[in-house]
């Protein structure tokens, strides 16, 4: 997987093979967005021959059986994972190798670069791909926002404003201190910590500080 230590070093990458130009994508702003697929493992349908091996079984209220077959890739299956990530690597090569977009991915998102000028050709080139070869994917809402010089990706918040000067700036998004803050304050004036209350505190503050650990 393609976590954000990787897209920090294709966005670093990216900046010192523009150091030093003059003209072209070197004197221009770069901006990036994140590409989203809409309930991936939905769109990847089980095979006919395989449907036998689909099956979820579980008692209801009344402790009768209940059995559902399942038609798409279901998530927790022991390969779900691997299979769905062979397919998510195919489309992340074709919008590397056929559009020329820098991109990344990890699962169902693909972080995607380029100069501004550009930007507006490579989103519709990269939705229009994925509209020939059948893949649903956000067009509207939160998940489907133009490419800009500060986005969000893979839980972080990306700089790009002073990438053509080698600068890149990773911060946590909007809102996970501010959550971290609330919970620390709320043990404080209650004088404890449940082991609920830890539970959350330490997933907060190993992800607030884990997006730089490359």
């Amino acid at each position: 997987l393609q976590d954000i230590d990787y897209i920090a070093g294709l966005a670093l990458r990216i900046a010192e093979n523009l150091a030093g130009a003059s003209e072209g994508p070197a004197v221009e702003s770069w901006v990036g967005k994140c590409l989203d697929l809409s309930k991936a493992y939905k769109q990847m349908g089980v095979h006919p021959k395989h449907r036998h091996l689909s099956v979820i079984f579980f008692h209801d209220l009344n402790a009768q059986p209940k059995y559902y077959v399942a038609n798409s890739l279901m998530f927790g299956a022991s390969a779900a994972v691997y299979s769905f990530n062979r397919v998510s690597r195919s489309l992340w090569f074709l919008l590397n190798r056929m559009l020329m977009i820098p991109c990344g991915v990890f699962y169902d998102d693909f972080p995607m670069f380029q100069p501004a000028s550009l930007a507006e050709d490579a989103d519709l080139a990269a939705s229009q791909l994925l509209d020939l070869l059948g893949w649903r994917h956000a067009k509207t809402g939160s998940k489907a926002l133009p490419f800009q010089s500060v986005f969000n990706v893979l839980g972080c918040r990306l700089d790009l404003s002073d990438l053509c000067n080698g600068r890149l700036v990773l911060e946590n998004k909007p809102g996970r201190i501010d959550r971290l803050v609330e919970l620390l304050k709320q043990i404080h004036a209650e004088g404890a910590l449940t082991r609920h209350q830890g539970q959350i505190l330490h997933g907060l503050m190993r992800y607030a500080c884990g997006f730089f650990s490359g």
